[in-house]
């Protein structure tokens, strides 16, 4: 409600003008009852809630709004949130740390077949190519699954919209380990045996073994 309109009810409430009824309110000759009972106020941006209400307590009032209890639940999803979030990193975290030490088992096995295969003339990079396409193939398998188990259980757990934005975040985070995963797994742990000489390469896998 404007301040005009507030007067404009008044005036006719009591049959004078506005000057008239703050001079009888102020001698007490009117009901010392408050002339409105409630004033709603209607924000025409959602943004503006919370300046009108923090501007009505700085004057002495104590307004009830419904956003408020929006705002304590908003704030409890967006902690629920993060450590979904916190913990989603730490367990693709640990995934990768897991599939980069299979890989490097792997690749370990592997470094017999790989002396053979540069013992029959075979090009080093034909073989980072094979052996990098495995790499790759796993690495799909495991980022299209992650996809696949995020959405579901952020659908289940936050709703459509929710399950969105969050699986939105997982996807970005699966995409950076699967970036980092690879280049570790291809540019260090496969590289490093295709450098080696091919009886080194035999005698560290019969070591291995």
């Amino acid at each position: 409600m404007r301040e005009d309109t507030f007067r404009h009810i008044t005036e006719l409430s009591f049959g004078q003008d506005w000057d008239g009824v703050l001079a009888r309110w102020n001698a007490g000759e009117l009901p010392m009852t408050p002339l409105v009972g409630a004033v709603h106020v209607v924000p025409d941006q959602l943004d503006q809630v919370e300046p009108v209400a923090q501007r009505l307590r700085a004057a002495g009032f104590a307004p009830r709004y419904a956003l408020a209890a929006f705002n304590d639940l908003d704030v409890s999803l967006s902690a629920q949130v993060t450590a979904a979030l916190t913990l989603a990193s730490i367990l693709f975290l640990g995934a990768g740390v897991y599939f980069l030490a299979t890989w490097r088992t792997y690749v370990r096995l592997a470094r017999r077949d790989m002396g053979i295969l540069r013992h029959w003339g075979a090009d080093t990079r034909e073989i980072s190519r094979a052996y990098a396409q495995v790499l790759r193939r796993s690495l799909l398998w495991a980022l299209a699954v992650g996809i696949v188990v995020s959405l579901v259980a952020t659908t289940l757990a936050m709703g459509p919209v929710g399950g969105l934005t969050a699986t939105g975040l997982n996807v970005a985070l699966l995409l950076i380990l699967f970036c980092s995963v690879w280049y570790i797994g291809e540019r260090w742990i496969l590289a490093k045996p295709l450098s080696e000489p091919i009886l080194e390469l035999l005698r560290k896998n019969r070591e291995f073994q």
